[in-house]
Parts: C-alpha cells; sequence; structure tokens
C-alpha cells in the first residue's frame, strides 16, 4: 500500500512541475510575440482607413492611435487600437494564440466603453 502511495504522489508532482513548466513557456512565448501584434495591429488600423477626432476637435489619423497588446493567458495575447473620439474611444481588440510555430487569430471585439 505504501509503495503505490509513494507512485501516486510522485506523479501528481510530475504532472504538476509539466503543468507550470507549460505555463511558464507559454507567458514566455506570448511575451516575446507582443511587439509582433502591435505591429499587425498598427497594420489593420491604418488599413482599415478610420479616423479619429481629438478633444478640440482635430482629425486623428490612424498613424496616431494608441496601439497595445498585453499577455492575458499563457500563449494568449490580446492586441489592440483605440480610435479617439472627442473624450471617448472605440477600441478594437483581436484575441491572438500564439505559438511557437505561429501566430493564428482567436476573435475579433470592438467596444465604446463610456
Amino acid at each position: 500500500m505504501g509503495a503505490t502511495v509513494r507512485l501516486v504522489k510522485k506523479l501528481v508532482s510530475l504532472l504538476t512541475l509539466g503543468c507550470v513548466l507549460l505555463a511558464a513557456i507559454g507567458y514566455i512565448v506570448a511575451s516575446t510575440y507582443r511587439t509582433t501584434i502591435e505591429q499587425a495591429e498598427r497594420q489593420q488600423a491604418i488599413a482599415s482607413g478610420k479616423t479619429g477626432i481629438d478633444f478640440g476637435g482635430r482629425r486623428v489619423p490612424a498613424t496616431q492611435f494608441k496601439v497595445g497588446s498585453r499577455v492575458k493567458w499563457p500563449f494568449v495575447v490580446v492586441g489592440y487600437y483605440a480610435v479617439p473620439f472627442d473624450l471617448h474611444a472605440t477600441i478594437y481588440s483581436t484575441k491572438y494564440l500564439v505559438m511557437p510555430w505561429g501566430i493564428y487569430t482567436l476573435s475579433h471585439k470592438s467596444e465604446y466603453p463610456l
């Protein structure tokens, strides 16, 4: 009985260690692709042809939109750009699955927070 308990403890420890290592690798891979995703979001904003309006009523071209990204989960990065409209902005975000061999688009979303 004692040998099986030790074996189960070893298996649980190895599985836990494997999950922790996989999560760490996922965060590292996602962090390394953040700049690539930000560049893709900038290109998407420019290609969309959108223009914003700042607080003074001046037009804001797509090259001046705020662009960023954040790591949401291991292997998942959210890239976004904000189109200003006076004091508000419409935020367009895209969720990406980032693997060492490529980047895949998971979803698109636009929101207008107040």
